[in-house]
């Protein structure tokens, strides 16, 4: 509030450029600022200001797009045209008419992220001939739903094939694990930890690549500045357009665009299941210890929490998850501390979510009856509060009836009555 009201006072420009790691990624919450204040900042700066704020993001900022004041101009980026793909097929050297090059812009919806990858794949392995692009995998078997998914994630699953077996790959797929930029010190732990468990005849894919991140000592791994063969692994991937340019202000993180994590992350999960499951719950065991506080004060302090919950959800722990951090150290039982003390509705959305099969309707498997009726009413009123009444209405009502036939009245009766308000 005080920062709004200071650069009201001017005419200045603010530039937030590259919002999206300060999103929610794509899903329930898409498009949602993680942080509280941000997002008042920007609700403020979009009613009163004298200045310019200029926002740029791969999402949708959600705070904004039921704003109707005039001053709040969304302008989504058009498909590059046939002419601005050759150029960029051109800028890289690639062979063929133009009619052949204008006649794969179009067949990739003009996607800049796919025919940018495209590009760079047909000079590394196909001696830049737009001819050869027919090597491709089939894109027509892919189950995406988008187009623009479709046509980048063929692209990946070809790069997927060159790098077989390569530190490369087994790196992009440990990127997969995560929903945001990762710290090398993380995946130097994910490393340590080790995967037991193997897939099938093969060794578990984190414990098999242990190595690459081993510095110079006696094999303990580091993933630090210095790791030489680390490092030419991550400019490899620079190179090829999967992995993001070192940020000077986070030099120990690594990120990649948002499709890349997907399709690799995914690609993980169907062909080492086991090793994605170990890895999740390591990563839930890591991050659940990283607070210095059982009980973080902050909603900043309770992001390794936040992360936790994440990871074991993921790891099919839901309610380990929900019983050792999120009752206990997040919601500090029924003080409900996140939302009534720190009014991060938001927050806890974010975190409710990861306990449900599909939001909001299904609640996990692998919950009791009883939290299942908890994350169920947990989210409709989370919803409610962020004025997403539509949504609201029908897990408050799949809670209600999981109330009634628990037998659970006195829960039940106040189900009922915040339904009805609604």
């Amino acid at each position: 509030v005080k920062l709004a009201s200071l650069i009201c006072q001017h005419r200045a420009l603010l530039i937030l450029d590259g919002l999206e790691p300060l999103q929610h990624p794509p899903g329930p919450m898409s498009g949602i600022l993680r942080d509280k204040g941000l997002a008042s900042l920007i609700s403020q700066l979009a009613v009163n200001n004298q200045g310019l704020l200029l926002i740029s993001s791969r999402q949708a900022v959600t705070e904004l797009e039921n704003k109707d004041e005039p001053q709040v101009i969304q302008h989504p980026l058009a498909p590059l045209s046939a002419q601005e793909g050759i150029a960029l097929f051109r800028d890289q050297g690639i062979i063929g008419t133009d009619e052949e090059l204008a006649a794969t812009v179009e067949a990739y919806g003009g996607h800049a992220l796919s025919l940018r990858l495209l590009a760079t794949y047909l000079r590394k392995y196909e001696k830049k001939e737009i001819r050869r692009q027919d090597g491709l995998r089939s894109l027509i078997d892919r189950k995406e739903k988008l187009a623009t998914n479709r046509h980048a994630f063929g692209v990946m699953a070809a790069y997927e094939r060159q790098l077989t077996n390569t530190e490369e790959l087994h790196l992009l797929y440990s990127l997969g694990l995560f929903d945001r930029p990762v710290s090398r010190k993380t995946l130097a732990y994910l490393r340590q930890a080790g995967i037991e468990q193997l897939d099938g005849v093969r060794p578990g894919l984190l414990g098999k690549l242990r190595t690459i991140f081993q510095g110079p000592g006696k094999g303990q791994p580091t993933c630090l500045p210095g790791d030489t063969e680390f490092d030419a692994t991550c400019e490899q991937l620079r190179s090829l357009g999967l992995l993001n340019k070192e940020d000077p202000a986070h030099p120990h993180t690594l990120d990649c665009h948002p499709l890349v994590r997907q399709y690799f992350g995914q690609r993980l999960q169907q062909r080492y299941p086991s090793s994605w499951q170990q890895a999740h719950a390591r990563l839930y065991q890591y991050f659940k210890d990283l607070p210095s506080k059982e009980q973080p004060d902050t909603v900043a302090e309770m992001e390794p929490l936040f992360a936790a919950i994440r990871h074991g959800c993921a790891a099919n722990l839901h309610q380990k998850a929900l019983d050792e951090v999120y009752w206990p150290r997040i919601k500090r039982e029924n003080e409900h501390y996140l939302t009534k003390k720190l009014g991060a509705f938001a927050a806890d959305l974010a975190c409710i979510t990861h306990f449900f099969a599909a939001p909001w309707q299904t609640p996990a498997s692998g919950l009791t009856d009883t939290d299942k009726a908890l994350v169920l009413n947990g989210a409709a009123t989370r919803l409610r509060a962020l004025g997403r009444l539509h949504e609201a209405t029908e897990p408050m009502a799949a809670g209600l009836k999981l109330r009634v036939e628990q037998g659970g009245w006195k829960g039940a009766a106040l189900d009922a009555s915040n339904l009805s308000e609604l």
